[in-house]
């Protein structure tokens, strides 16, 4: 019916244009607007650009109209709504703002042309903020605001300005957040959430922007540290959107987002066993909403993933390990059908293989840390404004610089990924990986002194690959370098002493494989006194590293001819090991499997027989009450090794035969690899 009275009067226009030509325009706008109510957005817009051109002919004919004007400045208004970036949407809603501004000027500044003007600046700064102009939507905004405080003083005729107030404090804040100016950003939302309070008090309408404004005041506060202040605030908003939802389901959407974000606000302040059942009640109203429109995918997939670190957190693995298995596979479909969530699934896959080596899955979850590791070498191909040679770390500063967050993720994935490949006996790839991590973490402590114990992990990763596939030097150069790291550390942290004992427990072998063995013994000697220190709060986890530590220090005594001192400290080491063996069998035996490691990488195999005899021992009376083969196993096949490597051929092939009559057998490799994984919130 509207269409018939469009063409109607467009036939009478053609006769009558000065008549009939208002109509007409008024005609194809209410046209324009049924067709953007159901959704025909394309066809609405170009019945807008239609109306558009009549509306300027209009006032150009009418100068001295400021009808004509304010027609066209809403018009403007509505064409601005209608575009999407990254089509031209700032210049129908800068020209509105003009011609606004034009109006007020004309008419003496009456307070509803003012209050016009300040609603079509909002609208500008809301246009520039799509495009990523903060700086400028700021600026508009901050026009805005200015007018309308102004407005309340005085008594406005015409309507009310106190909603477009709240509506101008809220924009301006979250401009001044997209530019890093929290603290600003913080006092505009307060005053927003404050006028909103008040108006909500007598008109319930209001209600849903004040849910919205408490949401974007927890971002601030999260960011300034505030984190209680922060969770009231989503506490609050959740509370709003749960009675909304009461009387509309429309707002289930909302509720959903709003308990995603308490849930982090609990995370923020550690309250991990709180946050899971609110990231759970997210889940559930996400999968609900799924249902019906597949775009909350995207919604669902990160709640899932938030879910997951809530139950690592709280070392529910099992758990955790089924949402982020959900999560993974959600982000996968999704970059079916759009690439962006490339990095959502980098990320989900990065977790769900620390999930997965928390419940032993070590073989999964190499495969699921090489795809994480192939989409980060994508996205690292692709980003062609910051890469410009992809070398073997994959990074050069200039990305480092952009996007540090990006970068450390990718660092984590790596160094992952070398651990899990030396446990699953293939030194040579993860040496590999290993180099590419350390070259990120080089870069990124450049610009972030923090990630110094991050590099030393890689580093210390690094030089145990090294060494098993014979690189000496290269080990020692990274040991020492470790070393050097850890004592730097040490000077702010002492939470690194039992990290900087190992440290020096490993370059003392490398300083033996180059036969440097007085700097050896020395080192040894100093990583023995850590291990004291470190053991003055004994568990048995430190009065274990403390018996290998004796261990390698009475082999170096006797590689110096210090026989009798190289007894007292072999037989301390025993005595203790003796002690776990009864209490704490698995945990003696996975130590002893390390020293013998340890023993084998520098030729030392009388050694490191002995080492890893103790431990075939307990493990073959663990598996009668424990089978779990897998450990067992590596040990056979270690021990098989030291025995062929002392001459004992007959007594190899019958560790041999024993390892063959296993129900599994376990993948060779150094079980003491640093793992480095640290929690997210959330892959945006």
């Amino acid at each position: 019916e509207v269409h018939a009275a469009v063409d109607l009067f467009q036939r009478l226009r053609l006769h009558q244009p000065d008549i009939f030509a208002e109509d007409v325009a008024t005609l194809l706008e209410h046209e324009a607007h049924i067709s953007a109510v159901r959704g025909q957005n394309q066809k609405a817009l170009e019945i807008y650009r239609e109306a558009e051109t009549l509306r300027r002919k209009i006032a150009r004919d009418n100068k001295a109209s400021t009808a004509a004007l304010e027609n066209l400045a809403i018009c403007l208004e509505k064409i601005s709504t209608m575009l999407e970036p990254p089509d031209e949407v700032v210049l129908p809603a800068r020209e509105a703002a003009e011609l606004r501004r034009a109006i007020v000027h004309r008419e003496s500044n009456r307070s509803q042309d003012l209050a016009a003007l300040g609603i079509s600046l909002v609208n500008l700064g809301a246009v520039l903020g799509s495009v990523d102009r903060h700086e400028e939507a700021a600026q508009v905004e901050e026009e805005a605001v200015k007018l309308f405080r102004d407005l309340l003083k005085g008594n406005s005729d015409g309507i009310s300005p106190k909603l477009a107030f709240a509506w101008s404090l809220h924009d301006l804040g979250i401009s001044l957040s997209k530019l890093g100016r929290h603290e600003e950003a913080l006092r505009s939302k307060e005053e927003a959430v404050r006028v909103y309070r008040g108006l909500a008090e007598t008109d319930s309408s209001v209600t849903q922007d004040l849910a919205r404004s408490l949401y974007n005041l927890g971002v601030d506060l999260r960011a300034m540290g505030r984190y209680d202040e922060a969770l009231r605030a989503s506490e609050e908003n959740a509370t709003i959107h749960r009675k909304l939802v009461e009387t509309d389901p429309s707002f289930t959407k909302d509720l959903a987002d709003s308990l995603h974000k308490q849930a982090s606000g609990l995370r923020a302040v550690s309250c991990h066993e709180a946050a899971a059942p609110v990231d759970e009640e997210a889940v559930e109203l996400y999968r609900r909403l799924v249902e019906t429109d597949p775009t909350v995918t995207k919604d669902l997939a990160r709640s899932l993933y938030n879910l997951g670190v809530d139950f690592r957190a709280v070392g529910q693995h099992d758990e955790a390990l089924r949402a982020n298995e959900e999560s993974a596979e959600l982000h996968r479909k999704l970059v079916e059908t759009d690439p962006k969530f490339t990095r959502d699934l980098a990320d989900s896959l990065h977790k769900l293989a620390h999930d997965l080596r928390a419940v032993n899955r070590h073989g999964k979850a190499v495969q699921v840390d090489e795809e994480a590791v192939e989409l980060y070498r994508r996205l690292a191909e692709t980003d062609s404004t910051v890469i410009k040679d992809l070398t073997r770390s994959l990074y050069n500063l200039s990305l480092l610089e952009t996007d540090q967050k990006f970068a450390k993720d990718f660092a984590h994935s790596l160094h992952n990924l070398g651990a899990e490949l030396s446990f699953a006996g293939r030194p040579k790839d993860a040496a590999t990986i290993s180099e590419e991590a350390v070259a990120l973490r080089r870069k990124l402590v450049e610009t972030d002194p923090t990630v110094s114990k991050d590099l030393a992990q890689s580093l210390f990763n690094l030089a145990i690959n090294f060494r098993m596939v014979g690189r000496h030097e290269d080990a020692l150069r990274a040991d020492e370098e470790v070393v050097e790291l850890a004592r730097q550390i040490l000077e702010t942290d002492h939470k690194i002493l039992g990290f900087l004992a190992n440290s020096l427990q490993n370059l003392s072998f490398d300083f033996a494989a180059a036969d440097r063995h007085e700097d050896a013994l020395n080192i040894s000697k100093e990583a023995v006194q850590l291990y004291r220190m470190v053991g003055e709060d004994p568990t048995p986890d430190k009065e274990l590293e403390l018996a290998n530590g004796l261990k390698s220090f009475a082999a170096r005594l006797q590689t110096m001819d210090h026989h009798e001192d190289g007894l007292t400290a072999d037989d301390e080491g025993a005595n203790i090991h003796q002690k776990f063996a009864k209490t704490h069998s698995e945990m003696t035996a996975r130590s002893l499997h390390e020293l013998a490691v340890d023993f084998r990488s520098i030729a030392l195999h009388e050694d490191a027989l002995r080492a890893e005899d103790g431990a075939v021992e307990l493990y073959r009376k663990l598996v009668q009450t424990k089978p779990s083969f897998e450990q067992f196993s590596q040990s056979l096949k270690s021990l098989a090794e030291d025995l062929r490597a002392v001459g004992r051929e007959e007594d190899a092939a019958q560790t041999e035969a024993e390892l063959i009559l296993l129900p599994t057998t376990a993948l060779d490799g150094r079980w003491s690899s640093v793992p480095n994984d640290a929690e997210e919130e959330s892959p945006r």
